[in-house]
């Protein structure tokens, strides 16, 4: 996963699973307050961590448009959620 900047991203326990959504605790940028959203990982590189076609979910950040893991300031995982795409 290509970063940006310096991010604090805490995968979970066991780590990532492809195509899984995620409710987590992030921050857009170092003085921005924890939210809660929703995480879908997307597919996952040769290291397992999210690359493509993940994003994060969240009413306090739709309005700034799409938003990826790489966008984040820090993520951490609350739980994964049981959510079939058919």
């Amino acid at each position: 996963m290509a970063r940006k900047r310096q991010q604090f991203i805490v995968p979970p326990e066991g780590g990532w699973k492809p195509r899984t959504v995620y409710h987590v605790n992030v921050r857009h940028s170092s003085t921005n307050v924890e939210h809660k959203a929703l995480f879908y990982s997307g597919f996952l590189n040769h290291h397992g961590e999210p690359c493509g076609y993940n994003q994060v979910w969240s009413p306090s950040y739709e309005a700034g448009g799409h938003y990826e893991i790489t966008d984040l300031y820090s993520l951490s995982i609350i739980k994964e959620l049981n959510v079939e795409f058919t």
